[in-house]
C-alpha cells in the first residue's frame, strides 16, 4: 500500500450534502452559506466562485437568510445544480460564465421541496416536493414546467436506466402503488405503468445491465419483487421461496445492491443476515450471518491498535495488527424500543469489479467484513463467496467506500475518538487487498492477503462521510462543518491523464 499522502487544507461548507467532485475529478465544489466555491481539487485552491441571490420574483428574502444545502454537478462538468429547500429556492450556475450570473433561479410553489437533480439528460430540473404531492419538472431550455403527481416518495423510491434514458418511479393511486416508468429523454413522458404486489415500498434499484427492476417492502415484512421495465413480475424472493434459509424472520429489508453486471443482488435483512440472490430463477445461493460467522484459518483478521489517534495528535500513520483468530465478535445489544433499534444489514458494497463484498451490520458495529465472489462464467457452478478478511475498530464504523478505478482498496471512516467533544479525534482507514503477508498467527505458514493502514486527521475533525473522486486518486473528507481532500501521490504518478475540465474555468 502506497504510504505517500498529500491531506490539503481544511476548508469550511454548509452542508455535507453540497460538496461535490466534478464529474471529471479535477475540481471540487463547496456551498458557505449563500456563495458557492469551486476549487482544484488538487490543493483546494480557488477557482471560481458564485452567489446564490434571491432574486426579485416571489416574496421578498433577505439574502443572509439563504443557506445552500445541496449541490450537484452536470454528467459534463459545464453547469452547478444548487438548492436551499428551505426557501424553496434552486440556482443553476455554468461554470464557463464569466459573469458568474445564474443561468436561472427556480422558485418553488407553496408546496416547496425536499430535494432536486439533474435530469437523465441534463437539459432538465426535478423538484421533488413535500408530502410527496408532485415532481416539478423544469425545462432549461424552454423554460417550460411539467409535473408527475403522487409519487411515493422522494427517498429511495425512484431510479435512472444505467444509460439514464429512462425513469422508474413508485407512484400511490388510489390506495395502491404503481411502478411508472418515463421517457427521460422525451420530456418525461410515461410509456409503462403497472400495479406493483407491494403494500408500502421502501425502495426500488434498477439493475446495472438494464433489464430488472428490484422493489422491497418495508421493514416488517420480507419480500423481494422483480420486475422487467415493460411491466411483467418475473421474480419474487421472500422467506416462502424454497432457497430461503431459516424460519420467517418476521422483520423486512434494510438494504439491497446489486453487483456489477446485475447477474446477483445482494439483499441485507433487519434479521442480521445477508442473502444472495441469482437472476436466474432468483434463488438465494448463499447466506451470510455476520454477527456470528466466525474467521478461518485463511481469513485474515486486523485490528485498530488501541489509543492510537489520541498518542498521534492528529499527525502520522500506523498499519493495524493481524489479530488471533476470534471466537466471538465484540457485540452491542440491540434496543428494539428504539425508532432505530441498532440491528440490521446497515451497508452492502460490492467493488467495481464484483469480485468482494464489504458488509457491516449494526449488531458489532466496530466490525466490517469482506467476501470475496468468484464466479467462472463458462461454467453453471454457483460462485464461491469465501470471508476472506475482517477489520476492528476501536470506534463503530461511520461509512465504507470502494475506490471506482482500484477494485480491491476499500475507504472506511469510523466515528470520532470522542464524538460528543469538540476535541475528539479521527482518522481514515485503508483495506487494500493486493497486498500478502505470512501471518504469524497461524499453525502453519498461510499467506495472508491485504493490509490495513490508518491515517490521523488534524483536529479537530468528526468525519461524518466520505467520497472518493470518479477518477479514484483523491478522497474527500467531510464533516458536519469541514471539508478536506487526501490525494495517494504515487496512485496520481500512475494514471495521470490530461484533463479538459481544467480549460472550463475563465479566471
Amino acid at each position: 500500500m502506497s504510504g505517500t499522502y498529500h491531506l490539503t487544507p481544511i476548508e469550511r461548507h454548509s452542508s455535507p450534502s453540497a460538496c461535490a467532485f466534478s464529474p471529471g475529478s479535477s475540481l471540487i465544489a463547496t456551498a458557505v452559506e449563500d456563495h458557492i466555491v469551486v476549487r482544484f481539487a488538487e490543493d483546494l485552491q480557488h477557482a471560481t466562485h458564485f452567489v446564490c441571490t434571491p432574486g426579485h420574483d416571489g416574496p421578498p428574502i433577505k439574502q443572509s437568510e439563504v443557506q445552500i444545502k445541496q449541490l450537484s454537478w452536470r454528467s459534463d462538468s459545464k453547469y452547478l445544480l444548487a438548492s436551499a429547500p428551505n426557501l424553496g429556492l434552486v440556482w443553476v450556475f455554468a461554470i464557463t460564465d464569466a459573469s458568474r450570473e445564474p443561468k436561472a433561479i427556480i422558485r418553488a410553489g407553496i408546496e416547496g421541496f425536499v430535494g432536486c437533480e439533474w435530469s437523465g439528460t441534463g437539459t432538465e430540473v426535478l423538484c421533488f416536493s413535500e408530502s410527496g404531492l408532485r415532481i416539478t419538472i423544469y425545462s432549461l431550455t424552454t423554460g417550460e414546467t411539467s409535473f408527475i403527481q403522487g409519487f411515493k416518495s422522494a427517498v429511495g423510491c425512484h431510479a435512472y436506466a444505467p444509460d439514464r434514458q429512462y425513469f422508474a418511479l413508485v407512484e400511490r393511486h388510489y390506495n395502491r402503488e404503481h411502478l411508472c416508468v418515463y421517457d427521460a429523454g422525451d420530456r418525461y413522458n410515461l410509456v409503462r405503468s403497472f400495479p406493483l404486489r407491494t403494500t408500502d415500498t421502501q425502495g426500488i434499484s434498477w439493475s446495472p445491465c438494464g433489464r430488472w427492476l428490484a422493489v422491497w417492502e418495508n421493514r416488517i415484512e420480507y419480500a423481494l419483487y422483480i420486475y422487467s421495465p415493460l411491466g411483467p413480475l418475473l421474480g419474487i424472493f421472500n422467506a416462502a421461496s424454497s432457497s430461503f434459509t431459516g424460519p420467517d424472520p418476521g422483520l423486512g429489508i434494510r438494504s439491497v445492491s446489486w453487483g456489477p453486471g446485475g447477474n446477483w443482488i445482494a439483499v441485507g435483512g433487519w434479521d442480521q443476515k445477508l442473502r444472495i440472490v441469482e437472476a436466474d430463477g432468483w434463488r438465494c445461493i448463499s447466506t451470510i450471518d455476520p454477527a456470528h460467522r466466525l474467521p478461518s484459518n485463511s481469513t485474515s483478521v486486523w485490528r485498530e491498535p488501541p489509543d492510537w489517534l489520541s498518542q498521534s495528535r492528529g499527525t502520522g500513520s500506523i498499519s493495524f495488527i493481524s489479530a488471533p483468530i476470534f471466537h466471538t465478535w465484540p457485540r452491542r445489544k440491540t434496543n428494539t424500543i428504539k425508532t432505530n433499534p441498532g440491528m440490521g444489514i446497515s451497508q452492502i458494497e460490492w467493488n467495481t469489479d464484483g469480485t468482494c463484498l464489504a458488509i457491516r451490520c449494526e449488531t458489532i458495529p466496530t466490525i466490517i467484513q469482506i467476501y470475496s465472489f468468484l464466479s467462472d462464467s463458462r461454467t453453471s457452478l454457483r460462485p464461491s463467496v469465501d470471508f476472506v478478511a475482517a477489520i476492528i475498530f476501536e470506534k463503530p464504523v461511520k461509512q465504507m467506500k470502494w475506490n471506482p478505478q482500484r477494485p480491491k482498496r476499500l475507504a472506511i471512516c469510523t466515528l470520532a475518538d470522542d464524538a460528543r467533544s469538540s476535541d475528539g479525534w479521527s482518522g481514515i482507514y485503508f483495506w487494500d487487498g493486493e497486498w500478502e503477508e505470512e501471518d504469524s498467527f497461524a499453525e502453519s505458514n498461510v499467506v495472508k492477503q491485504g493490509v490495513v493502514e490508518g491515517l490521523a486527521l488534524p483536529q479537530p475533525f468528526h468525519t461524518c462521510d466520505i467520497r472518493w473522486s470518479p477518477d479514484g486518486n483523491a478522497l474527500s473528507i467531510i464533516d458536519k462543518e469541514q471539508v478536506c481532500v487526501l490525494r495517494d501521490i504515487e496512485s496520481i504518478q500512475e494514471t495521470a491523464s490530461p484533463n479538459t475540465e481544467l480549460s472550463l474555468i475563465q479566471e
